[in-house]
């Protein structure tokens, strides 16, 4: 790891703002470890979420199609 340089007069535009959120939800991480806790998205109720891109029709309801394509075993949302 380098040094710590001083970001207090960065000039910050919109597509920092992903960086600045994931390092505030590491921060946050960090935190919940330390206090005895568990990560988010490290349980295992994700174990069993698949991704899934389709093009449906615009009258489709994005949900009723996919979930179970999402959740193959018919776990709940």
């Amino acid at each position: 790891m380098g040094p710590i340089v001083d970001r207090s007069k960065a000039i910050l535009c919109h597509t920092d703002v992903a960086v600045i959120v994931a390092r505030q939800r590491l921060l946050e991480a960090v935190r919940t470890v330390r206090e005895g806790g568990q990560t988010p998205g490290a349980d295992a109720s994700y174990y069993h979420l698949r991704a899934i891109e389709r093009i449906l029709p615009a009258d489709a309801h994005w949900l009723e199609v996919l979930k179970p394509k999402m959740y193959p075993a018919g776990e709940p949302i």
